[in-house]
């Protein structure tokens, strides 16, 4: 899965199970890989993809 965070841009995704990563304003983040789906920071910037 990949998410874009709205403040700065930045387009993420996870990799592997546990690949926790960040935008690059810190507003959003996503965990998870294959496993499961964890998405965290300030809703309001984040975009699904």
């Amino acid at each position: 899965m990949k998410i874009r965070c709205l403040k700065c841009n930045d387009i993420i995704e996870y990799l592997s199970v546990h690949d926790y990563k960040k935008c690059k304003c810190g507003a959003c983040s996503i965990d998870g890989g294959n496993e499961y789906t964890r998405i965290g920071g300030d809703f309001k910037y984040i975009h699904y993809i």
